[in-house]
């Protein structure tokens, strides 16, 4: 009787054991990836910061450019307009058409779009490595937050494209619960 319960309290202890093996092991799966996803969404982050940054930069260049392109429109005669054939309509355009040659000629303007392309290329291996070991709660909230701040830095010029969404602080903000979320912390 004595060798049964001994036997038993093997299969138990065996199974116990197993039980608590595979939960560890589970565990450790899942937080395995975990100081990866923080360097990833730190770059991300990061990344995303720098070019909101000289996207203001080059914004305040290119307006002051259009500025100063209006007034060289203002100061011309009359006769300069017809041999360009330019009527009052076309003063916005000439100052946009202008500064955009401008800032296209000017090495800080061509090195910080050097700078943001980086910076996008940054972001989107940071959202790929992101997308092969987060969860998907994270991936989605990456690829919210990275694909509009792509966005900007392929159209730094475009009325609409070129400027932060309205939303952006509320996607990082998702972004960076997802991952609380994920690694476990509390609000």
């Amino acid at each position: 009787m004595a060798g049964g319960f001994l036997v038993v309290g093997a299969v138990l202890g065996f199974i116990f054991n197993w039980q608590l093996e595979a939960r560890k092991a589970s565990r450790s799966e899942a937080t395995r990836w975990d100081s990866d996803i923080r360097e990833y969404v730190s770059v991300l982050l990061t990344a995303a910061a720098e070019i909101r940054r000289r996207l203001a930069w080059r914004a305040g260049f290119v307006a002051g450019t259009r500025h100063v392109a209006g007034q060289a429109y203002d100061n011309m005669t009359d006769e300069e307009r017809r041999e360009r054939l330019l009527t009052d309509e076309d003063r916005d355009a000439f100052a946009r058409r202008l500064a955009a040659t401008d800032a296209l000629q000017n090495p800080m303007v061509r090195e910080t779009d050097e700078a943001l392309r980086t910076q996008a290329e940054q972001i989107m291996t940071a959202r790929a490595s992101l997308d092969l070991v987060a969860t998907r709660s994270v991936r989605d909230a990456a690829k919210a937050f990275a694909n509009p701040v792509v966005k900007m830095v392929y159209n730094p010029d475009d009325e609409e494209n070129g400027r932060p969404p309205a939303d952006l602080g509320h996607l990082e903000d998702d972004l960076v619960e997802s991952v609380r979320k994920h690694l476990g912390f509390k609000k």
